[in-house]
């Protein structure tokens, strides 16, 4: 037998071809590993066995060979589920196996063994991977149904408890214990080290998994029996939700677990950081190791970075089995979530298993809870922050706002019925009625829902339609809430076209629930039901009613009908509105709902009547209203005396001295219990003590008279106020006892409108009366108005506003805030290019130490600085703004990509010196630069000149500028050419540059060269005289004749007609070359060379 140190390296053998050099297969090679687990063994790592061809007891003397077991000792071998490896289970042993050598089966390890496991995913993550999206927003915060996917693999694992099935989260954001971190625990059944294997594979749901050790044992999936509302906690199904659910909270989870069949604790821990190290490292990504050990053993855990792991360690000890999930590595988006909206979402996980909690009659107060086992579930969560602060604690069952508890509490009947179909297909599902009572529907109402407006005391809300346009049906699964699904209606209870039986309001005021069981196929992440609703509606789908646990095949549609209407007949309470009085148009009301409104002179309303003039008090407004009935109003087309579901009363508020207003507000807010007398009595208190008048002092004697005008930054106050009664006696309350209040509001009157600047409200003190303290926030310039104002404390401040007539007395004081001196300034930036000699102007700009624009320092004088630029400028003016007039800039430039620091000073302010920069560019034409630069200039005819002629600024810099034509105009001989160069995108040119050719030059003449800018006045004409001279060119051949020794010379003319002799020579012919001048041109072999004779 092979065995092999795992820190040694592999058995011998392993990865070898399994077919022989004959073609034959070889036997599967089986490899194990074994720790030695003995009290007192020193042997830490494990020790690897090749049993290929071993027997058990070959195996048996290897194992006492290599750990150097004594004869007479005893021990036995387990897997780590500490089941007993005997001769028959030997036999089934995988390749890979970890076992541990013990002295007997119920020994507790001394030290923690390793059992490496694989856990490639299964091929299912393939073949469904786009079949959904997990956690479908839907505008919805996902953290909720994150944690029910824990919490049903929780349910799922307690299913079999037989006493209370508890399930705890606990989210640890103390960091001071190296979270944050949370934690599902739950006391269910556990997982082996196997189960625990099959847990990490992902999308290995529970019909395919195979949980057992042995080769012999056959898995399966068992459908549990059928139970009222399918509460069967089978709802840990497809091997998707929680794994996704971990790393969609946090990045890192720590499965710890143990079976009640083993001693052992079992630990595996899968993370992001892991996974990325492995796909680093190429190592085997779906791979890692499961720890057992004993219950309460922590000497793993890292004290630095997981001490709050200590406690839930500890607390293994004495359970004889549990599961807990430990997400580390949160997302702070999800902390911040968790803690902001703890009683949102916890309300949210009460409403997904209300009827896990609650029971299958979920959480009623008229009707005694059955004890099931789904009623025995306890779901806890603690929310663990600071050290010194107090846990938040809840549990599921006390939630008592979530929408199922609401819908059951506010009904009063309901209709259960059955839809059964193919493949046993099974739902139930009931109807609940919410009557309408007098003034208002009771269908509830989403406290959280965004879409939810908080009612308003004032607004008038006509004929509320209960349910209007929501669905009827919430839809669970296997008792749990699949909160994306909802069904509006099914056919038999619609609303009809017409209806003479039941009135159409009724029908909105449903609602429903139905329970499907787990024949319907859900998503993987339990979010929506994949046809629920196509299934229902299919022809083959029979609804039946359920009376009394008695299903009844009677028509569903017509027992629905006449439930309905034995609902509305014994439930739904109306008002009578009587006298009529006409109609009137409401212009307060939104268009749609201005017109028309009956009035009423009175009401009848359960068994009492309200008249026109009768005193009433208000309730459930603020403030709490006196006042006589004006009249009722009831919207509609209405005549004579008429039940209606609803309306609304309008009331002159009392006393008048006070209010002088009238209110609308709904009949249910009327106190049926307030007498007239005692009404009547305190309308009398409050007009004998009413306030008159506000006596308003200084203490610190810098007070503000009407209209004046200060600096901004002048504080205002501190002022002290009273209110005087009218005898003139000091007073803090009215004569009920309200307390009162003085609101001090500073207004600006801004150029956009009127802008509040403080406000405050001054509550009465013994020791300071109405005391306000110093305002030194006044910097804005314009004009303001302080206003103090008297109200009731119980009366909003909002609520004054609307109130047309206040008669409590207030105070005015206007006054005008201007600009500080200056102490900072600014300069406008400059419009490039600025050019050479060109003036421009720089604006300034002052502010004061609130930045407002204002006046320069007195007497200043700017100062203008550059190392590059002679600056200058003609004056300062004091408009609008502060402008240097006429700045200008000189400068004989080399380039003109550089950029000018200009530096303006004005002492006195900080900072003192402010800069810009210019792009200075060449200045308009100033002069007209000639080369060659000697007045009198000598050529030859012929000969060019070559004027090289440049436009300069003032500072003789070459310039530039559009039209920029240049003529040359040659004087003192006739048809001499005008030569005409444009020079706008260079500044320079040449002139004459083509030989100047004259006719007849025998002797030296005088020309005048005229150069001038075309249309240019500014610029002054450059002359300069040209002295031309003959061309000393050849500009005459002279042919003649000359005999040798004679003095004779016969010249012959061009084109001369010779008559000579046949057969005679012509010689003796000579040639002289003359220049322009007539003088003679020395013969030179150059010269000469270029000369040919034809005949």
């Amino acid at each position: 037998m092979d065995i092999t140190d795992t820190q040694s390296g592999e058995v011998d053998g392993a990865g070898a071809d399994l077919t022989s050099d004959d073609g034959k297969k070889k036997k599967d090679i089986r490899r194990v590993q074994v720790y030695d687990c003995r009290p007192g063994s020193s042997n830490e790592l494990p020790r690897k066995f090749n049993i290929t061809d071993e027997d058990y007891n070959g195996f048996q003397c290897a194992l006492r060979k290599e750990f150097s077991v004594p004869p007479d000792e005893t021990f036995i071998v387990s897997t780590t589920d500490r089941e007993e490896i005997t001769e028959d289970i030997y036999k089934l042993l995988l390749d890979g196996k970890t076992l541990q050598l013990l002295e007997s089966v119920h020994q507790m390890l001394p030290t923690a063994t390793q059992e490496r496991i694989e856990y490639q995913p299964h091929y299912h993550t393939l073949v469904q991977c786009g079949m959904y999206e997990y956690y479908a927003s839907e505008g919805q915060e996902a953290l909720p149904y994150a944690f029910a996917e824990l919490i049903d693999n929780a349910l799922s694992a307690t299913r079999n408890n037989i006493g209370i099935r508890r399930i705890e989260i606990r989210l640890l954001f103390d960091e001071s214990q190296g979270g944050p971190a949370i934690v599902v625990m739950d006391n269910g059944c556990g997982m082996t080290s196997k189960q625990l294997k099959n847990w990490a594979v992902y999308r290995l749901s529970k019909f395919i998994r195979d949980n057992t050790a042995f080769t012999s044992q056959e898995p399966g999936y068992v459908r549990p029996n059928p139970v009222p509302r399918s509460l069967n906690s089978d709802i840990s199904y497809f091997g998707v939700g929680g794994k996704q659910a971990v790393f969609y909270i946090g990045q890192s989870v720590r499965m710890i677990s143990k079976p009640a069949s083993s001693p052992d604790v079992h630990e595996f821990i899968m993370s992001k950081e892991e996974f990325e190290r492995k796909e680093r490292d190429r190592e085997d990504i779906y791979s890692g190791f499961i720890r057992n050990r004993m219950p309460g053993d922590s000497s793993h855990v890292n004290s630095s970075e997981e001490l709050f792991l200590v406690p839930i360690v500890n607390e293994e000890v004495g359970k004889d089995s549990f599961t807990a999930v430990v997400i580390t590595r949160l997302q702070q988006a999800h902390i911040t979530y968790l803690k902001q909206h703890f009683t949102l979402w916890t309300r949210e996980l009460a409403h997904t298993y209300h009827y896990y909690i609650h029971g299958i009659n979920g959480n009623s107060l008229r009707e005694m809870r059955v004890n099931d086992s789904s009623n025995n579930i306890d779901i806890q969560i603690c929310l663990f922050e600071k050290p010194n602060r107090i846990p938040r604690l809840i549990n599921l069952r006390d939630v008592n706002n979530d929408m199922q508890t609401l819908y059951i509490r506010s009904s009063v009947s309901t209709f259960e019925f059955k839809a059964t179909g193919p493949k046993d297909l099974l739902v139930e599902g009931l109807v609940r009625y919410h009557p309408f009572l007098y003034d208002q529907e009771t269908y509830p109402l989403d406290p959280y829902s965004a879409s939810t407006e908080k009612e308003d005391d004032d607004c008038m809300v006509v004929n509320p339609e209960g349910r209007g346009k929501r669905p009827i049906f919430e839809c669970y699964w296997n008792g749990r809430l699949i909160p994306y699904t909802t069904v509006s209606e099914f056919k038999w209870c619609e609303k009809p076209k017409k209806t003479d039986v039941v009135p159409w309001e009724c029908y909105n005021r449903i609602s429903g629930v139905l329970f499907a069981n787990d024949r319907f196929e859900v998503s993987t992440n339990k979010l929506t039901f994949m046809d629920l609703e196509l299934q229902l509606r299919e022809k083959a789908t029979i609804f039946t009613r359920v009376n009394n646990g008695q299903e009844q095949r009677v028509n569903i549609e017509k027992e629905f009908t006449s439930w309905l209407e034995e609902c509305h007949v014994q439930f739904d309470k109306q008002v009578m509105f009587l006298g009529f009085l006409g109609e009137m148009r409401r212009a307060d009301m939104v268009k749609r709902l201005q017109f028309p409104w009956a009035r009423f002179k009175a009401i009848k309303w359960d068994g009492k009547t309200y008249s026109k003039g009768q005193f009433v008090k208000s309730i459930k407004t603020n403030p709490i209203w006196f006042g006589s009935i004006v009249q009722f109003l009831l919207y509609g087309e209405h005549e004579g005396d008429v039940y209606a579901t609803g309306g609304y009363v309008q009331i002159a508020l009392e006393p008048k001295e006070l209010y002088n207003d009238e209110k609308i507000i709904p009949i249910s807010k009327i106190d049926r219990l307030a007498t007239t007398e005692a009404i009547k009595e305190n309308i009398k208190l409050d007009s004998e003590k009413l306030p008159d008048q506000l006596r308003v002092s200084w203490p610190d004697g810098n007070a503000w008279i009407e209209n004046s005008i200060h600096p901004a930054g002048t504080p205002l106050g501190p002022i002290k106020v009273e209110i005087l009664n009218k005898r003139g006696d000091v007073i803090s309350r009215l004569a009920n006892s309200k307390k009162l209040l003085i609101e001090l509001e500073v207004i600006w009157h801004s150029p956009e409108g009127n802008v509040q600047i403080n406000s405050h409200t001054g509550v009465h003190s013994t020791k300071w009366e109405y005391w306000f303290k110093s305002m030194r926030n006044l910097s804005k310039l314009g004009k303001y108005c302080l206003n103090l104002q008297t109200r009731p404390a119980d009366c909003s401040a909002s609520e004054w506003e609307k109130m047309p007539d206040k008669r409590l007395p207030s105070y005015t004081l206007n006054f005008s805030i201007k600009e500080c001196d200056a102490v900072s300034f600014a300069i406008d930036a400059v419009l490039s290019p600025v050019h050479v000699g060109v003036p421009f102007d720089l604006q300034l700009h002052f502010r004061d130490r609130f930045n407002h624009p204002t006046q320069p320092p007195n007497g200043f004088k700017p100062q203008l600085k550059s190392s590059s630029l002679q600056l200058s400028y003609e004056k300062v003016t004091f408009e609008k703004n502060t402008v240097i007039k006429n700045v200008k800039a000189l400068v004989k430039a080399t380039h003109w990509n550089k950029m000018h620091t200009v530096s303006v000073h004005i002492p006195g302010l900080k900072p003192s010196n402010q800069s810009l920069q210019l792009n200075l560019q060449p200045g308009p034409p100033h002069t007209l630069f000639v080369l060659p630069a000697e007045d009198l200039i000598t050529i030859e005819n012929k000969t060019p000149v070559n004027f090289k002629v440049e436009v300069h600024d003032e500072c003789q810099n070459v310039t530039k500028n559009q039209n920029l034509i240049i003529n040359c105009e040659l004087l003192g001989a006739p048809g001499l050419p005008l030569e005409v160069v444009d020079c706008s995108n260079s500044g320079s040119g040449l002139f004459l540059s083509k030989p100047l050719c004259l006719k007849g030059v025998s002797s030296e003449q005088i020309l005048t060269a005229k150069f001038s800018i075309e249309n240019n006045e500014t610029v002054s004409c450059v002359e300069r005289r040209l002295r031309v001279l003959p061309s000393s060119q050849v500009s005459r051949l002279e042919i003649y004749r000359q005999e040798v020794d004679s003095d004779d010379v016969m010249v012959l003319q061009n084109c001369e007609r010779i008559d000579w002799t046949a057969g005679d020579t012509l010689g003796n012919l000579h040639f002289r070359l003359f220049d322009e001048g007539g003088k003679l041109i020395p013969l030179q072999e150059k010269l000469t060379s270029n000369i040919q004779v034809f005949i």
